[in-house]
């Protein structure tokens, strides 16, 4: 179970602490009067299964200056607006911090199933610190975990469908009870992606065609022949062949 830390009065996801005090410094270069965190506070256990209010990802943001230098400076450290556009209304200072998280909205989202996103990541970010109360916590946490590993099963529903039960196939768990499984992968990690330098690469297909999913630092636009991989950073590229 992952526990939240205090920043500045509230408590966040660990996750977030890099970022946040990166946002502090860029916002000092720039200028900001101020830089005012509010996420939840201890005590605030009220369950709200399609929300991330009280998860230590769902982060409000007030700096002494534009709604626009504020965006400007956050996204590209990872928080993502609440609102479509920069306007200043209520729900303007509004970030969620993905994380690990973010590679499954990216892929529901590719999958044409961007409708699970949302619930899906809310359900993720409450099972990991030990937060979610609704149903199906055991086959959610499997799936959860299905996802930090880096194996997409679809949306964390509770659903152990095909997707899911060929995951575990595949990892050898398919022939245990779901709470053996989950006591197993729980402790399972593979090895971190490594932080690498930005690049171009390509992908030759000879004219046959594929599903290019990406998520990270990795682009891609297609040619005649296959598709040239842009690298920004670290990330997954997952190719279906036809």
């Amino acid at each position: 179970m992952i526990k939240l830390v205090a920043f500045r009065g509230s408590f966040v996801h660990p996750e977030c602490l890099e970022a946040l005090h990166k946002l502090d410094e860029k916002g000092k270069a720039a200028g900001w009067e101020s830089l005012k965190i509010e996420a939840c506070r201890v005590g605030e256990t009220e369950f709200l299964p399609n929300s991330a209010l009280y998860t230590g990802r769902e982060i409000h943001i007030q700096v002494g200056a534009s709604i626009e230098s504020l965006w400007a400076e956050a996204i590209p450290l990872g928080f993502i607006p609440w609102n479509r556009y920069p306007v200043e209304d209520w729900n303007a200072h509004i970030f969620h911090y993905y994380g690990k998280w973010a590679s499954l909205i990216d892929f529901l989202h590719s999958e044409g199933r961007g409708e699970w996103a949302w619930s899906s990541f809310c359900c993720a970010s409450l099972l990991e610190i030990d937060s979610w109360k609704g149903n199906k916590p055991v086959e959610r946490e499997i799936q959860m975990h299905l996802h930090r590993l880096g194996i997409h099963c679809g949306p964390i529903d509770g659903v152990v469908g095909q997707r899911t039960l060929q995951a575990l196939k595949n990892l050898g768990l398919s022939e245990f009870r779901n709470k053996e499984i989950l006591d197993k992968i729980r402790e399972w990690d593979f090895d971190p992606e490594e932080t690498s330098p930005g690049g171009v690469g390509y992908l030759y297909l000879g004219g046959r065609t594929a599903n290019i999913l990406t998520s990270g630092g990795i682009r891609v636009t297609q040619s005649n022949n296959g598709y040239t991989i842009s690298i920004e950073g670290s990330g997954k590229i997952i190719a279906h062949l036809e």
